[in-house]
């Protein structure tokens, strides 16, 4: 695994300093934008599939697909746009603050493994979120 120096914590390659910094300067939060928010591999992915039950929307038929649930339902706003299109995982900042794409889906939700503080407040009023916690030594 191949770590980078990104605002001052290790990150994975995909992440940079100007990206989170791009989500700090020009992210528009809304009210009821729903983060869920985590350390990787802590059931972030499962989190979300029970989300998209609660909203009824269809994301939660193919939660196990992260790429798809990326694209339709939950986006990861630090991760760039890498112009793969439906076949990538990041979003344009024009695309995140449009969110979401379709007419059926009224609320916005984002996933993050990125500490909050960079670019999200806890103590925003617009935004809720919820946590995922588990184990590290599940994590292994």
């Amino acid at each position: 695994l191949r770590l980078i120096n990104c605002t001052g914590l290790p990150a994975q390659t995909l992440y940079s300093a100007e990206r989170i910094h791009d989500l700090n300067d020009s992210f528009q939060h809304q009210e009821g934008d729903v983060w869920v928010d985590s350390y990787i591999k802590s059931g972030t992915t499962w989190t979300i599939g029970i989300l998209a039950a609660l909203w009824n929307h269809p994301a939660a038929e193919y939660s196990g697909n992260l790429q798809k649930v990326t694209r339709t339902f939950c986006p990861q706003p630090e991760l760039p746009d890498l112009g793969w299109g439906d076949d990538g995982f990041g979003h344009s900042m024009k695309e995140l603050n449009e969110w979401p794409t379709s007419t059926t889906q009224s609320l916005r939700c984002f996933k993050s493994h990125w500490p909050s503080r960079d670019f999200v407040s806890p103590n925003d009023s617009k935004s809720k979120f919820i946590y995922v916690m588990r184990n590290a030594q599940d994590q292994m």
